[in-house]
């Protein structure tokens, strides 16, 4: 009895005399004791260090009368967990080691002033955002993936969003079903477009998106405009095509992003996939 009594905490009074506790105190003892023992165990998961659920993807929650428990997705790391895992679906792989602003290749001067932007705005977003133009291999993917890194490791909740197949998917979608899809991008703390109106070339070989692509365009910018929501984004596109595009998405784009809006000049030379090609 007195090893049961010191597992469920039995208490004792002034004059050294023991005491019973309640049937119903004794059941909530034993039941935070499962559940503090299930969340002192090491879980398995990879890409993210999570301190809340120690690798496990959930945590041990007592009910509120205290005579059960039940487990939860871990809020701190289930939302990065996913933004990573979609990275790496896209192609993004080992994206926490190897994109970061240190590892950004800094050769010709506008190199270093992009990185440069790109780091100060991960600092101190002050409520804009942040977008790269330009052409492929210029490090567009590279300096905005730094940027969520930054965001994620401070504890942020950051949305993947990789534009040419995500596009494809909410397409497919109609009505409250596709609005459904739409909102945990529009929503998102932080969301990040890749490759942003990028869509598959035409029979007459351009590329520009279709009406669609804009319309779902424009309610997702104008939906984070509104609401001042930090929004990262890489584009093949100019801001000047853009622009030519839809105006208004062009338009809010340059205006949310205040300065933070790059146009890289497009020069094979740049390209660093082709940089030992003559």
């Amino acid at each position: 009895m007195e090893k049961v009594a010191a597992i469920i905490g039995m208490s004792t009074n002034t004059q050294g005399s023991k005491f019973d506790l309640s049937p119903e105190s004794a059941q909530r003892k034993l039941v935070q004791m499962k559940a503090d023992t299930i969340n002192q165990m090491a879980g398995n998961l990879k890409g993210w260090d999570c301190k809340e659920c120690k690798n496990r993807g959930y945590i041990a929650v007592v009910d509120d009368d205290g005579e059960s428990f039940h487990t939860a997705v871990c809020r701190s790391c289930s939302t990065k967990r996913a933004c990573l895992l979609k990275m790496e679906r896209s192609g993004l792989r080992n994206v926490i080691a190897n994109y970061t602003f240190d590892k950004f290749s800094v050769t010709e001067e506008w190199q270093k002033k992009i990185r440069k932007a790109a780091e100060d705005y991960a600092g101190n977003p002050n409520g804009k955002w942040f977008a790269l133009f330009g052409q492929s291999g210029i490090g567009k993917t590279h300096l905005c993936t730094a940027i969520c890194r930054k965001f994620l490791l401070g504890n942020r909740q950051v949305v993947y969003m990789p534009w040419r197949s995500d596009i494809e998917i909410i397409k497919s979608y109609e009505n409250e079903e596709r609005e459904s899809k739409l909102k945990e991008v529009k929503n998102a703390e932080v969301l990040y477009i890749d490759d942003f109106l990028k869509t598959g070339a035409a029979r007459d070989g351009t590329t520009r998106p279709t009406g669609l692509e804009v319309s779902i365009a424009y309610e997702i910018v104008n939906h984070r405009y509104i609401n001042r929501l930090d929004t990262v984004f890489s584009s093949e596109f100019m801001l000047s095509e853009i622009l030519s595009i839809d105006e208004a998405i062009g338009g809010r784009i340059n205006e949310m992003c205040s300065g933070n809006a790059i146009s890289i000049n497009r020069d094979t030379k740049k390209n660093y996939r082709m940089k030992n090609t003559l």
